[in-house]
């Protein structure tokens, strides 16, 4: 008869191995990072409104005017038009309508607890150039002045 103890064992050695990347710790770096530099970006781009969250879970929201923080027009999709355009540059970001699921556009950027400064690096450079050709799109489909670089 073969025991459990090899499962046993293996769950002790992947909990130890889990414990040894102190994932508290490194979401608390790395989020502090992410954060940082989500906050940079947002003084690059007039219509980054908002940057807000904790540790690994950080969010960011789009606006027509940071100072009222309007949403964007609606039927322009805007939390369509930039998942799609971070997809196509590799970066998977979730985002959601927001006010009765009617009108607003957030997006989570919420990268894995073992997630390495580098990463973070990477994932904010793929986020600028996913932002820079959202601007883009945004100027010539709405010619909005906040949109301006």
């Amino acid at each position: 008869l073969q025991s459990h103890h090899d499962l046993v064992c293996r769950l002790l050695l992947e909990k130890n191995e889990l414990d040894s990347l102190d994932l508290v710790m490194n979401c608390e770096q790395r989020g502090s990072e992410l954060k940082v530099g989500l906050e940079k970006l947002m003084t690059k781009y007039p219509f980054i409104g908002d940057v807000r969250g904790k540790g690994l879970l950080q969010a960011f929201e789009l606006v027509s005017d940071r100072e009222t923080m309007a949403p964007l027009p609606k039927a322009f999709n805007a939390h369509l038009i930039l998942v799609d355009i971070a997809y196509e540059n590799g970066l998977i970001i979730y985002s959601r309508r927001t006010r009765g699921g009617e009108e607003g556009d957030h997006f989570l950027v919420c990268p894995p607890l073992s997630v390495s400064s580098q990463q973070i690096g990477d994932i904010l450079r793929l986020l600028e150039t996913s932002l820079e050709q959202f601007a883009d799109v945004l100027l010539s489909s709405l010619n909005i002045n906040g949109a301006s670089r």
